[in-house]
């Protein structure tokens, strides 16, 4: 993981600030999530769209009408303990 994070940093993102957003849900649903593999690749683009538009509002009040944005998604359906905990990290 650590090799792809490097990867990732000195490849892919562009050399400008980088915001990461965490989706996390309730217990409940995080074990639908995990059951269900469609379902939760449609809550993260749910949740893509919902970032993106945030940011283009913002540009769009500081005066950008163009603005772009772009995004890496990284599922993960477990914690820091192995423990299943479907969960989301946008960068």
């Amino acid at each position: 993981m650590a090799a792809t994070a490097l990867h990732i940093v000195r490849k892919v993102l562009p050399d400008c600030p980088v915001r990461q957003w965490v989706l996390s849900v309730p217990f409940p649903i995080r074990r639908m999530l995990a059951a269900d593999a469609r379902l939760f690749g449609a809550v993260v683009k749910l949740f893509a769209r919902v970032v993106d538009r945030y940011h283009v509002q913002r540009a769009r009040a500081a005066g950008i009408e163009s603005a772009k944005t772009g995004m890496l998604s990284f599922q993960q359906g477990f914690g820091g303990s192995l423990n299943s905990n479907c969960h989301v990290h946008e960068s």
